[in-house]
């Protein structure tokens, strides 16, 4: 079985505000993996970012995967061997866009 939890930026499916800071720690449970699955992406190229990191968050031990901006995210990731997944969204202080929509889904490890 599995559990489904769906992210988006603030204020999805308008587009969302300058200056936006936003954290948000995903955690698995015992002997799950994370898979979180890009269902929409677009924010500003360049100058609004999504980094997405494994383990307990940006400002302790952890493994960053990615930065994405624009369009550009893939389809989904996988947590590996991780139970805990995290998503920090930053934008400036000119445009914005629509921003994005993500699910999670916890799945067992040995289901994989």
């Amino acid at each position: 079985m599995s559990t489904t939890l769906t992210l988006t930026s603030p204020y999805y499916p308008s587009t969302y505000f300058n200056l936006i800071d936003c954290t948000w720690f995903i955690t698995a449970s015992s002997h799950h993996l994370i898979r979180a699955r890009f269902q929409s992406f677009n924010i500003d190229d360049g100058y609004d970012f999504l980094t997405v990191g494994l383990g307990d968050g940006p400002w302790n031990s952890t493994w960053t995967f990615d930065t994405f901006t624009g369009t550009n995210a893939p389809s989904q990731i996988i947590s590996s061997g991780e139970e805990e997944m995290w998503m920090h969204f930053s934008s400036d202080f000119e445009i914005v866009a629509d921003g994005f929509l993500i699910e999670f889904t916890q799945e067992d490890k040995d289901g994989m």
